[in-house]
C-alpha cells in the first residue's frame, strides 16, 4: 500500500502540471475576432483627401442630400437607401474637411444626422432644410478652399 500512496502525490502533481500547460496554452492564443487590417484602423476623419477630391465629394453629397428631400415624401423607403450612401462618400472627405474647418466639419455632419432622421420621420420639410444645410455649408467650404 506504501507504493499505492507515493503515486497519488506523483499523479496529482503531473495532472496539475498538464492543466497548467493547457490553460497557459488557451491564454496565450489569439481571440476569435481578428484584429482590422492597418488600413481600417485609421478613422476616417485621420485621412486626407485632395481639394478636387473633397470639391468633387461636396458636390456629390448636395446632389445625394436633394435627392433625399425630394424622395422622402413620396418614397420613404428609396430616402432611407439614399442616406447611407452619405457615409461612404463623406468617410473620404471628412477628415480634410474638419483638418480645414472645423465649424463645417460640425455643420455637415450636423445636417447628415437631421436628414436622417427628417427621413425616419418622413419630415419632407425637415428633409429639404437639412438638404438646404449640405448646399450651404459645402458652398462656404469650398468658397474658402476651392477644388
Amino acid at each position: 500500500m506504501h507504493s499505492d500512496r507515493r503515486s497519488v502525490p506523483v499523479l496529482l502533481a503531473a495532472g496539475a502540471a498538464a492543466l497548467l500547460a493547457l490553460v497557459a496554452a488557451c491564454s496565450s492564443e489569439e481571440p476569435a475576432v481578428s484584429k482590422p487590417p492597418a488600413s481600417q484602423s485609421t478613422a476616417p476623419e485621420d485621412l486626407r483627401a485632395s481639394d478636387a477630391e473633397v470639391a468633387a465629394g461636396l458636390g456629390q453629397l448636395r446632389d445625394l442630400t436633394a435627392q433625399i428631400a425630394a424622395t422622402t415624401g413620396s418614397d420613404k423607403s428609396s430616402a432611407q437607401s439614399l442616406v447611407e450612401e452619405i457615409e461612404p462618400i463623406w468617410e473620404r472627405i471628412e477628415g480634410t474637411v474638419k483638418a480645414n474647418d472645423a465649424d463645417a466639419y460640425i455643420a455637415f455632419e450636423d445636417a447628415f444626422a437631421a436628414i436622417g432622421k427628417a427621413v425616419d420621420d418622413g419630415d419632407t420639410a425637415k428633409a429639404q432644410d437639412a438638404a438646404g444645410q449640405v448646399r450651404d455649408a459645402a458652398d462656404r467650404y469650398l468658397a474658402a478652399h476651392p477644388g
